[in-house]
């Protein structure tokens, strides 16, 4: 459900009954920087005083919905805020700025990895993120079908289908093959080192979640350490999630927190996504061995009970 429009108040106490079945979209920030409860209305003061010829402002606007958002912004450039002292000529539209939202929808990616098609694995979302076989990877019938790494291969998109400066989440499931040295599941290239990266550990045998500081080579790695070790030859259900609002990261295992850590140096990875290998000192890193199935690739943080859902 979303609802909005002119609800003429600048108390939005008064909207409590709303509020406790649906979120306001502009009710916090999105991404550093970004200002929540933004002015939608500007009223000209015409009466003579100190005032006269400038113009007040509030917030008379709200779009709720009751699903999460991903962004809100109020296009405040559309409001009328002419000097009408000096001319007659208005500037925007309406005393009103338009007040705009994004729900949170499906994902950004949604590779089955059930096989490819002349080396082109299909993207099920609505964005047609397409990837390409790179390398060798093959492909098994087995559990519904997925893609086997032997440590040579991976899978890349064309461009970036999100901003490693704002929230995302990536899943998968992931199956480990027996003595695998440490390997990429998931990345984001940037031009020296990936912007995220969803990882195996071969050194305590655990799956890790890490975002670098900077574009620059070394290994500057802000990353989720989890105590819990990875499971060889078993499916599991791998959830790793940024807030770029807290600075939080997150991993999840089949549904449970494995820990959290916080990044906060943000920048922008502006290559290709891959699957099965991340970057490292400008070159391909860490090719993964084992089996891949069902990624997905969000621009939103996912909540814990998602988290817990195979589906996603």
């Amino acid at each position: 459900m979303v609802l909005g429009g002119d609800f003429n108040t600048s108390r939005p106490e008064l909207l409590a009954p709303i509020a406790q079945i649906a979120r306001e979209c502009d009710g916090r920030s999105y991404a550093p920087g970004d200002a929540s409860q933004e002015v939608t209305h500007y009223t000209y003061v015409t009466a003579p005083g100190p005032a006269y010829g400038t113009y007040t402002s509030s917030k008379l606007d709200y779009l709720y919905s009751t699903d999460d958002f991903t962004g809100c912004d109020s296009w405040t450039q559309k409001a009328d805020q002419a000097d009408y002292r000096a001319t007659t000529v208005p500037t925007g539209v309406s005393d009103h700025a338009p007040l705009y939202g994004y729900t949170c929808g499906g994902p950004r990616l949604s590779w089955d990895m059930h096989g490819s098609v002349d080396g082109v694995v299909a993207d099920c979302s609505a964005y047609d993120n397409n990837g390409s076989t790179l390398g060798a990877v093959e492909w098994s019938a087995a559990d519904g079908g997925a893609a086997v790494f032997g440590g040579t291969g991976h899978l890349a998109t064309p461009t970036p289908p999100v901003d490693s400066r704002l929230s995302l989440s990536v899943t998968a499931w992931v199956k480990i093959a027996a003595n695998a040295p440490t390997g990429a599941i998931a990345a984001l290239d940037g031009s020296r080192i990936s912007g995220f990266i969803l990882w195996y550990e071969a050194d305590g045998a655990t799956w890790r979640f890490g975002m670098p500081v900077a574009d620059a080579d070394g290994w500057n790695v802000d990353r989720v350490i989890p105590t819990v070790p990875a499971v060889a030859g078993k499916w599991t259900h791998l959830v790793a999630t940024y807030d770029a609002v807290s600075g939080q990261m997150a991993l999840y295992a089949d549904g449970a927190l494995l820990g959290t850590a916080q990044h906060t140096s943000v920048w922008k990875a502006a290559g290709a996504f891959t699957v099965g290998r991340d970057l490292v000192n400008g070159r391909p890193n860490a090719f993964f061995h084992g089996s891949i199935r069902d990624v997905r690739l969000y621009d939103y943080p996912l909540a814990p009970a998602q988290a817990a859902d195979p589906t996603l």
